[in-house]
């Protein structure tokens, strides 16, 4: 409320107003649905009326869709455009049931009337070189598996000039290559093409990143995913899940960075103090997928604190530990820092007043 004071006829009378009177009314419109370009989202397919979702998997490694055919994914994907299912998301749970035979269960038989899937779209990279040598990667594959799989990074060859010339698209370990120079190849045949290509020609590779893949908090603790849900939605297992970011040692790595992972779900009613302990794993942990959790979790409490009132202490812990880790030796944790980032600056333009 605000008061003044203003003369009329000689006497004073003070007038009083509400702000509130001032401000019009912003009306937001509902926005459509819309799957991301990359990363993790849900969607709730009406499966009833199918015998099958009509969808091909490759099963090496996550399950990476193949291709869809006529069944409940392609009268989904007809029905809503913007949240359509494509080639390269990998499916991860249906119904909240990530364990591979357990997904095949839910698949066996008659499907329910709607299932929930959860999928996870990979970060398209375009990689090009003439190859003159060696890659400098070790692949793993099979014959018909979607692409090559890269297991592990060496210090010199074609890849690692890339990484140096293009760090934010760096190739990191489990990313995978599904496309060479515009065809998408198996295992076996991607190998054999490789092999041939060689001298002044260009050659184009299409690399997902689908992210790494890590134990829920829920492995961790032997707790089941809903009750670990349920204890966290009530706050009453964040001590717990604080303590195991004491787990000493590379072998309890595991545990740190799924304790993490569980933490960034709890968002702002984590409080500072989780925010503090996982910002300092951001940047001090010495594993590097601790400190890619750290970095996922931090990009969730920044997203949600730029788009709340009086969070701003949040935000001050979060976003230098982001930055630093934007230098960090691994790859795979410098782009979680820079996508952590990003989706902060997001959430601030979506919490800017008009």
């Amino acid at each position: 409320m605000y008061a003044c004071c203003c003369a009329a006829e000689g006497d004073e009378k003070e007038i009083q107003f509400s702000t509130s009177a001032l401000k019009t009314a912003i009306v937001v419109p509902e926005v459509e649905p819309k799957a991301p370009e990359f990363g993790v989202f849900k969607v709730n397919v009406a499966s009833y009326d199918f015998v099958s979702l009509g969808v091909t998997f490759d099963t090496f490694g996550p399950r990476v869709i193949t291709a869809i055919s006529d069944g409940a994914l392609a009268k989904f994907n007809e029905q809503n455009p913007n949240l359509r299912i494509e080639v390269y998301d990998a499916l991860v749970a249906i119904d909240d049931v990530e364990d591979a035979k357990g997904m095949d269960e839910k698949l066996k038989g008659k499907l329910p009337e709607t299932l929930t899937l959860k999928l996870n779209r990979p970060r398209q990279v375009k990689v090009a070189f003439k190859k003159t040598g060696g890659l400098g990667v070790k692949l793993d594959w099979k014959n018909k598996s979607l692409g090559i799989v890269v297991n592990e990074m060496q210090e010199s060859g074609h890849i690692a000039d890339w990484n140096k010339e293009h760090p934010s698209d760096a190739v990191t370990v489990r990313d995978r290559f599904v496309e060479l120079d515009g065809k998408r190849l198996l295992g076996a045949e991607m190998i054999d093409a490789l092999k041939k290509e060689k001298g002044d020609n260009t050659i184009t590779l299409i690399l997902g990143k689908h992210g790494s893949t890590m134990v829920t908090a829920g492995d961790a603790l032997g707790l089941s995913s809903d009750v670990l849900a349920h204890l966290a939605h009530e706050l009453a297992f964040v001590p717990q899940l604080l303590s195991l970011l004491g787990a000493e040692g590379a072998q309890k790595g595991h545990l740190r960075a799924s304790a993490i992972q569980a933490l960034g779900g709890i968002g702002l009613a984590g409080g500072i103090e989780t925010c503090s302990l996982i910002s300092y794993c951001c940047t001090q942990d010495p594993e590097g997928s601790v400190r890619e959790a750290a970095c996922v979790a931090l990009g969730l409490f920044a997203e949600a604190a730029a788009r709340a009132e009086g969070a701003d202490e949040l935000l001050e812990l979060a976003r230098p530990a982001l930055a630093s880790a934007l230098d960090d030796p691994e790859p795979f944790v410098r782009e979680a820092a820079a996508a952590a980032l990003h989706a902060a600056a997001e959430g601030a333009e979506k919490n800017i007043d008009f």
